[in-house]
């Protein structure tokens, strides 16, 4: 092993230089990887979010355009009436800031619900799944003027259990903040939907002509214990027409779809750089396959075996790939730790999660071995007749 980093020191420029390239490639993996994880994992709260639901929307749309769009309350009527459903959930969804601007994660939102809906369909205590409270409570029936915040905008605005919270000029006591779950619940601030209601309308003062309670953006229909909800959706779509019902299952098939071709950008974004630090690697050791010749001709000749010769220059781009790996490692690491502490908790984009960690640096190895076959090879085939003759 010494004698391997002798070697490897002897030509210190070129190590350094071959080092680097795999570095930049596992940097870009682990920065790239790591926003790819915290989209994934924001992905899986929305799942979560729906999971049990059937979201209504209206025909013609569909599940990733009918954000922010108004949904006549006649359709969630006419679904309640659907055998199987157990009841209908209103929703007005809005972003807490009117003017949101840019933003490289999911906006804080406001998503004011009826609690008395909740408590029909027997999911008062737990809609959202896998929902814990740091402190309070979601409020009683009737009660206005509260709010519910998640962990990021409870850290993001400083606010704690009976502080108050303005939002778009309506002030809200807090009366619970949730724990962090690292998915989409954190950006929201739960709010009883007539002071949501009236946010909107006075955002958009053309839905002042609308009579107040038949504005939603928002619904979803609860199966009834035991109903199978991809039946129940089948039936809305049979006798309801004019709504568009997305299944559960569907819900989850087009995020799942969504994250795919996502990952799978970020990720082939990465691997070109990974790709022109595994040539980095070849280029190296064949230049110093060919500068050993007769290092390598004389072991031969003194009893080394092909094997030999073949393990010894494959441990050394295997310690070219680890140590690139490391390092590139640290540097992506660095990057997503100073952007996160730079935009704080409730705006972090990056989430370096272990598996991703342990994924970067061995797959940094295993380009190393790779990269380092071929030459290793090559130099297990020298011909230490020739060699000598050369002497």
């Amino acid at each position: 092993m010494q004698r391997i980093f002798r070697s490897l020191l002897r030509r210190k420029v070129r190590t350094f230089l071959t080092v680097f390239g795999i570095t930049i490639g596992i940097m870009a993996l682990t920065v790239m990887g790591a926003f790819a994880e915290k989209i994934n994992k924001l992905n899986n709260g929305a799942t979560q979010f729906l999971e049990n639901r059937i979201f209504i929307i209206e025909k013609g749309q569909s599940l990733f355009t009918a954000s922010g769009g108004i949904i006549p309350k006649k359709l969630a009527t006419d679904v309640a009436k659907v055998e199987g459903v157990a009841c209908v959930q209103n929703f007005i969804e809005l972003n807490v800031k009117a003017d949101q601007g840019i933003s490289f994660g999911q906006p804080n939102s406001v998503e004011g619900i009826d609690v008395s809906q909740f408590q029909d369909c027997g999911v008062a205590d737990n809609f959202v799944a896998n929902l814990s409270f740091a402190s309070g409570a979601f409020w009683e029936a009737g009660t206005r003027g509260v709010a519910v915040l998640g962990a990021d905008v409870a850290e993001e605005y400083g606010k704690k259990l009976g502080d108050e919270f303005e939002v778009r000029g309506k002030k809200l006591k807090v009366v619970g903040v949730l724990e962090r779950i690292l998915t989409s619940p954190d950006k929201f601030v739960f709010t009883d939907i007539r002071d949501a209601r009236e946010m909107l309308v006075a955002s958009r003062p053309s839905l002042k002509a609308f009579n107040a309670e038949d504005i939603i953006t928002s619904i979803f229909a609860i199966p009834a214990a035991g109903q199978d909800a991809d039946i129940v959706t089948e039936r809305i779509k049979q006798q309801v027409p004019d709504a568009t019902a997305i299944s559960p299952t569907e819900i989850k098939k087009q995020i799942q779809q969504f994250s795919t071709i996502f990952n799978s950008s970020i990720l082939g974004m990465a691997l070109l750089s990974l790709i022109v630090g595994g040539l980095s690697v070849i280029n190296t050791m064949v230049m110093s396959v060919s500068e050993r010749q007769r290092e390598i001709g004389i072991k031969i000749a003194v009893g080394a075996r092909p094997a030999n010769i073949v393990r010894e220059y494959l441990l050394e781009s295997v310690i070219i790939g680890a140590l690139g790996g490391l390092v590139g490692l640290g540097i992506g690491w660095l990057i997503t730790f100073l952007i996160n502490a730079k935009v704080g908790i409730a705006a972090q984009v990056f989430l370096l999660t272990p598996r991703l960690a342990i994924f970067s640096f061995v797959f940094a190895v295993f380009l190393g071995a790779m990269a380092g076959l071929y030459p290793a090879i090559r130099a297990s085939r020298t011909d230490p007749v020739k060699v000598l003759r050369s002497l």
